[in-house]
């Protein structure tokens, strides 16, 4: 390649053109294959944000608090309930624990000593 300031041969503005052409064409099939690598990294990046959340959630199961039968649970609401300034049943704590989930609402409910 002349990188000279003077006016190319003939032969030299073909070879040029051609390995310009040439150079091009490698460009664009880097850039496929970029875009299908992407595309292949932007799928396991979502499979992994799937895993990860699955865990999360296997996590909050294997919590051992699940295990308390729900006659330990409901001795645990009662004693959440002896806190005596209270003025609202929205700043019970028990109130607060009877919505983390079903069982423990459940729990809660069936107990009438925590809402006397």
């Amino acid at each position: 390649l002349h990188l000279e300031h003077t006016r190319p041969s003939e032969v030299d503005f073909v070879q040029s053109a051609s390995a310009r052409n040439i150079i091009i064409s490698h460009i664009r099939e880097a850039e496929a294959q970029l875009g299908h690598i992407q595309g292949v990294l932007d799928g396991l990046l979502t499979t992994r944000r799937a895993l990860e959340d699955f865990i999360v959630l296997q996590n909050h199961r294997l919590a051992p608090v699940r295990t308390l039968p729900t006659e330990i649970l409901s001795l645990v609401f009662e004693a959440l309930g002896l806190e005596n300034n209270i003025v609202s049943v929205d700043e019970m704590p028990v109130w607060a624990a009877s919505q983390v989930c079903r069982t423990w609402r459940a729990t809660a409910l069936s107990n009438p000593r925590l809402w006397d």
